[in-house]
Order: C-alpha cells, then sequence, then structure tokens
C-alpha cells in the first residue's frame, strides 16, 4: 500500500488527462446529431432505456476525466472513493447495454430481420465484452497504478467506435437517424460491417499514440497495451467471420430466449 500511494503521488504527466478529455469530446461530437440534439427537441423517440445507457455512457466518460484529474492534482483518497462509483457504473452500462442487444434480437423475430440481426450484435456483443475484460483486470491491477490506468484507458477506447462512426458519417455529409435507432432495421449488413471496422480502427489510431508515448517515455510499450490492443485488434478483425459460424448462431439463440 505505501508503494502505490507514493507511486501515485509523484508528479503525473497530463497525457492521462488529455486522453479522457479527447475521448469525452468524441463521445459527446459523435452522439451529438444522433441522441443529444434530438432528445433536447423532442424528436427522438428511443426506448427508456436507451436513455439510461446513454446516461451512463456519458456519465462514464466524464468519469474518467474527473479521476485522470484527481490524480493529476494528487488527490489519490478522492480518486480511490471515486473508484466504486466507477465499478458500479461500468456494472450499471453492462447490464442496460446487454437489455439493448436482446431488446434488438426480439424486435427483429417481429421484423423479420432476425438472420441479418443476429450477425450484426455480433460488434455490440465484443464491445461488451472486451469492457468487461479491461475494467475488471484495471479493478484487479488497481495496486499497479501503470496498469490500471492504461486498462482504464483501454476500456474507454474501446467504447468509442460507435460516436467515431456517427462523426465519419458527418464528414462523409450522411443524413443523421434520429428516430428510433435500432440495429434491427439495418439494411445492409457488409456496410455496417465496413464502417464499424474502420471506425474502430480510427479508435485504434488513439492506442498506437498512447504506445508510441510510452515507448519514448519508457524505452518500451507496456504490456497492457500490448496485451490488451492485440486483443481488440483480433476482435475488430474477427468478429465478422466469427458472425456467421454455428457458436454464433447457438449464443445469439441463447441470447433470443431471455427475452421470452
Amino acid at each position: 500500500m505505501t508503494t502505490l500511494t507514493e507511486s501515485l503521488r509523484r508528479p503525473r504527466p497530463v497525457f492521462y488527462l488529455v486522453m479522457a478529455g479527447l475521448f469525452a469530446l468524441i463521445a459527446f461530437a459523435g452522439f451529438t446529431r444522433t441522441y443529444l440534439l434530438p432528445t433536447l427537441t423532442n424528436r427522438f423517440s428511443g426506448p427508456a432505456i436507451l436513455h439510461v445507457h446513454a446516461v451512463l455512457f456519458f456519465g462514464w466518460v466524464i468519469l474518467l476525466a474527473w479521476q485522470s484529474g484527481l490524480v493529476r492534482q494528487q488527490r489519490i483518497e478522492a480518486h480511490r472513493a471515486w473508484g466504486m462509483v466507477g465499478i458500479s457504473l461500468a456494472t450499471a452500462m453492462v447490464y442496460t447495454a446487454m437489455v439493448l442487444l436482446v431488446s434488438a434480437l426480439d424486435f427483429s423475430v417481429g421484423a423479420a430481420t432476425i438472420e441479418r440481426t443476429r450477425v450484426l450484435v455480433v460488434v455490440p456483443f465484443s464491445q461488451i465484452l472486451l469492457f468487461t475484460a479491461f475494467v475488471a483486470a484495471a479493478v484487479v491491477a488497481v495496486s499497479r497504478p501503470e496498469t490500471h490506468r492504461r486498462l482504464m484507458l483501454l476500456a474507454t477506447a474501446n467504447l468509442l467506435p460507435a460516436p467515431t462512426a456517427r462523426l465519419i458519417g458527418v464528414v462523409l455529409g450522411m443524413r443523421p437517424n434520429i428516430g428510433r435507432p435500432n440495429i434491427a432495421l439495418v439494411a445492409n449488413e457488409n456496410l455496417a460491417f465496413t464502417a464499424g471496422l474502420i471506425s474502430a480502427l480510427a479508435v485504434d489510431l488513439l492506442i498506437v499514440a498512447a504506445i508510441v508515448r510510452d515507448w519514448r517515455a519508457r524505452g518500451r510499450p507496456h504490456s497492457a497495451y500490448v496485451v490488451g490492443g492485440a486483443c481488440m485488434l483480433a476482435v475488430q478483425l474477427l468478429r465478422k467471420p466469427f458472425a456467421y459460424t454455428p457458436l454464433w448462431h447457438t449464443i445469439t439463440d441463447g441470447l433470443l430466449a431471455l427475452a421470452r
């Protein structure tokens, strides 16, 4: 415990605070056209659980920036106390994400799009698993601050492809979907997978920047980035072929059964 406290109290570079701020900016900017503005102008018709999930998601990126600021200011006890809030918040995020995923599968049965939807939900499902794994690993590594902060950065980066895809849509001049967002209504699964992969790889560039920073500061990348980044990339590249396997068909049948 003494080693942990001394490690946390050393002067910290501003890098993680800047990254946390950038993550929050991406999250809010990405969902401004498709969620924030429509909600404020009463033009959004999504289910109530989606609003709960949005509050939790935005709360997570704000909390990451807050926690990074506390460490920067060497307010260690406050940082630890807020960490319990983070664990609760992450748990609620996973729960609401799974509810939305199961709801999409259930909706697709009535919409006659179940086969396409069961393929597409591999994307949010794999993100939920990665987020859970990174946060759990970060909690286990709480006594190793250098590992802990990198795992939290990876956990949050894993959430950013969705708002990043919407920002890319702004650049490309695509019309925003401000109605009832539902993965079960996506018409072109190949286009959806391609857009998802491009946005995920764009987010990966932020991880590359963190690795480069490590290389310059430490002489080598931290193992959390090497292992965690490799896992992220593997999931991003393999989720599409996996989505067409009998195993995934069985998994989605199990998820669909939860709605019955």
